[in-house]
């Protein structure tokens, strides 16, 4: 029975046991009262996309003579993207394309290929602020600024200087915010008279930025590198700042970096993802080959 009928229905059984007639407009006002809609968004959420050199070497042999053709790796998750109405990844690696030379571990710089490509798969919204995001300097940071701005994507974790860290998207009339952060930037940094800038962990600047995007969306979604690599448990700092995020009205956070699943809990109605893992890279531990996705 729908809370308008049981509405009804008791307001009948009072007219039977008072014996006294209500007032014409109160009936009409409980009767018509307007069911609330129900809106509801599927998310798929996944974690580091790591792009070693054999993985972007595996990608140029399946496209010989043309450019990168990463989207044979993911063809078994192709679907699982595909059918969510959001779709998340975190681009572990900055897109400074053949521009500045390919790289891999210490210093890494992906082909913007694979941007368009997980773009093509149906990725919606990419996070970049990680620990490699200065890897290649000003012009890594251009270049992949400037590949998101030409495509259909939302993509957190870099801005122009002045620019509102807070991107929203608007689906099937649910409004969600999404803010990235991380905690280090493996002690590179860009020059003070940069254009652009990423959002690091800093405590005030993070809750302010939470409390007034959840004056402006209906969720709010945190990303944050962060925790120590290799770890199957959060650290203390990770769950004292997730309490944080919560207390501050965040609704989901959604960590990266360990490069290995860690737990999923609540705090409050904030539901917190510690770490989703690896999504591909070459890297060859145990814990390291077992990855996660949010669904």
């Amino acid at each position: 029975m729908s809370k308008r009928m049981i509405k009804t229905f008791l307001l009948a059984f009072l007219m039977i046991l008072t014996s006294c007639k209500p007032d014409v407009e109160e009936i009409v006002s409980v009767v018509t009262e307007p069911t609330v809609a129900e809106h509801r968004v599927s998310f798929y959420g996944a974690g580091d996309n790591l792009i070693h050199n054999c993985v972007y070497w595996q990608a140029d042999r399946n496209a010989p003579g043309e450019d990168f053709d990463f989207k044979p790796m993911y063809q078994m998750v192709e679907e699982d993207i595909r059918s969510a109405d959001i779709s998340y990844l975190n681009q572990e690696t900055i897109l400074g394309g053949t521009e500045l030379t390919l790289s891999s571990y210490p210093l890494f710089n992906s082909p913007q290929e694979l941007g368009r490509d997980m773009i093509d798969l149906g990725f919606d919204v990419f996070s970049h602020a990680t620990n490699h995001v200065f890897d290649k300097g000003e012009k890594g940071i251009s270049n992949t600024y400037h590949f998101y701005e030409e495509q259909e994507a939302v993509m957190v974790g870099i801005y122009k200087k002045e620019e509102e860290p807070i991107k929203i998207i608007e689906k099937n009339g649910i409004q969600i915010a999404f803010l990235n952060y991380t905690y280090h930037t493996n002690g590179l940094s860009l020059s003070d008279n940069s254009d652009y800038y990423v959002p690091l962990a800093h405590e005030q600047t993070m809750v302010s930025q939470i409390e007034k995007a959840k004056t402006m969306a209906d969720f709010v979604v945190c990303f944050v590198h962060w925790g120590y690599e290799n770890h199957t448990k959060p650290n203390e700092e990770q769950k004292r700042h997730a309490k944080l995020f919560s207390d501050a009205g965040c609704d989901v956070i959604i960590g990266t970096h360990p490069h290995s699943i860690q737990p999923v809990e609540w705090i409050g109605d904030t539901l917190v993802v510690y770490s989703l893992g690896n999504y591909i890279s070459a890297q060859k531990n145990p814990v390291n080959l077992v990855g996660g996705t949010i669904f």
